[in-house]
This record gives structure tokens, sequence and C-alpha cells, in this order.
């Protein structure tokens, strides 16, 4: 089994710049054809690149997500997403 390390990346709003957190994803050997982008609201998780990335994830791979975040609720949502890539048979996590 070939597994991939896969990055995630969100920023709330189109001006906001993912840079810091593209630099940490190539720190960590995280290809950028590998990382997903996200600019929009992190109120859920109907997100067009989380969508797609979520489609893409296959049993093995490894997901890293750079979470810099003031808002609890945030934090809640990701453990929930994380505990739903579980159930799908993904163990991997790093934030």
């Amino acid at each position: 089994m070939h597994s991939i390390v896969y990055g995630y990346v969100r920023v709330s709003t189109k001006e906001q710049n993912p840079d810091r957190q593209m630099i940490a994803m190539r720190e960590r050997g995280i290809a950028e054809e590998h990382t997903f982008i996200d600019r929009q609201s992190g109120k859920d998780f109907d997100r067009p690149a989380y969508q797609q990335m979520m489609n893409v994830l296959s049993e093995g791979d490894t997901l890293v997500i750079n979470i810099k975040t003031r808002y609890l609720i945030q934090s809640h949502l990701w453990v929930q997403s994380s505990k739903s890539l579980s159930a799908r048979g993904f163990g991997d996590f790093a934030f």
C-alpha cells in the first residue's frame, strides 16, 4: 500500500494570505500538489477543497492540518472531522 501525506490549509477570507501555513506544510515535507487550500469561513466543512480532499484520501494516507484558530468551536469541528476519518480507517493525523 502506497501512502501519501496530504495537507489542509484554510484562511477565513480571500484577502488573508495562506503563505505561512504553506511554508509549514513544505517544512513537513508535504508536496504542494498534495496540499488543499480553502479561503472561506470556518463555520462548517462545506468547503470545496476540504470536500475534494475527503474524496481523495485513502486508507493509509496521513493528513496534516495546520490549525491556527482562536475559536474553540472550530477546534471541536476538527475533532469531529478526525473521528469521521478514523471511522473510515484513517489513523494518522497531525495538527
